[in-house]
């Protein structure tokens, strides 16, 4: 049987192992800014990128390889 993360929770169980992942899987073997609390996070200035602003365009790229992307 599945369980969703919610129900899982709701009931305080473990969570069962398939919902862990170790830092080498996650970042692709690359922990070298995993655990820098000093790392700045980007900020990307979307009024810039409409005008296609080049230096904004590999501003945003760098930060979605390395962060992600949050909305």
């Amino acid at each position: 049987m599945k369980n969703h993360v919610q129900e899982v929770s709701a009931k305080c169980e473990q969570l069962p192992e398939r919902y862990f992942r170790k830092h080498d899987e996650e970042y692709g073997g690359n922990l070298t800014n995993a655990h820098d609390v000093t790392a700045e996070i980007p900020v990307i200035d979307f009024s810039l990128l409409a005008t296609s602003s080049p230096s904004e365009l590999d501003k945003l790229k760098s930060a979605v390889i390395t962060w992600g992307c949050f909305q």
